[in-house]
């Protein structure tokens, strides 16, 4: 009995994040509302980062950051990223901080950012699980709003002994939201 109400929650909870967009329109703003709109530049990434060096060999990272943009340069990045190659079996990282993008020419950005977080599992030695990262690099527009990434970076475990130089490649798409 106690399973299937269980089962009966998860499903009403479920119905509720499906329909609760139903329920918030524009017709909620008053006129005043909509002279204070303003447009949120927003970029998300699907990184495929290496890990050069460490005490088990050589690893890789799949990962998703999205960066929403404060004014035209600086941005607030999250970043979530687990292991997809090497001997790391359940290894993960958890991040967030502050970057800045440049439009250099026409279709090519300079992209750096400095992250702080946690992570851990599998084999790695992380201490406490307190890391920081920085990443620089290069993003060419390849299409309208599309990007193809590439930066350096480095990665440290402070607590711990995982350190090591990072290659990122990735993918980005670019979008502006409307805020309030």
């Amino acid at each position: 009995m106690l399973k299937s109400k269980k089962n009966i929650f998860v499903i009403l909870f479920l119905i509720g994040i499906i329909i609760s967009p139903a329920f918030s329109h524009a017709a909620d703003l008053s006129p005043a509302d909509y002279k204070n709109l303003t447009k949120q530049k927003v970029f998300e990434h699907i990184i495929y980062e290496f890990y050069a060096n460490n005490t088990h060999g050589p690893e890789g990272v799949l990962g998703y950051q999205v960066d929403s943009f404060f004014n035209k340069n600086l941005y607030l990045a999250i970043s979530i990223c687990g292991i997809v190659s090497g001997k790391q079996g359940g290894f993960g990282i958890v991040s967030g901080g502050l970057g800045l993008r440049y439009n250099l020419l026409n279709n090519l950005d300079f992209d750096s950012k400095f992250l702080v977080g946690s992570g851990g599992g599998g084999k790695v030695e992380g201490g406490g699980g307190f890391m920081f990262e920085l990443l620089t690099g290069l993003s060419w527009q390849l299409i309208k709003n599309i990007y193809l990434d590439g930066k350096i970076g480095y990665l440290k475990f402070p607590t711990g002994k995982l350190e090591t130089m990072t290659y990122t490649l990735g993918v980005s798409w670019f979008y502006e939201k409307i805020i309030l």
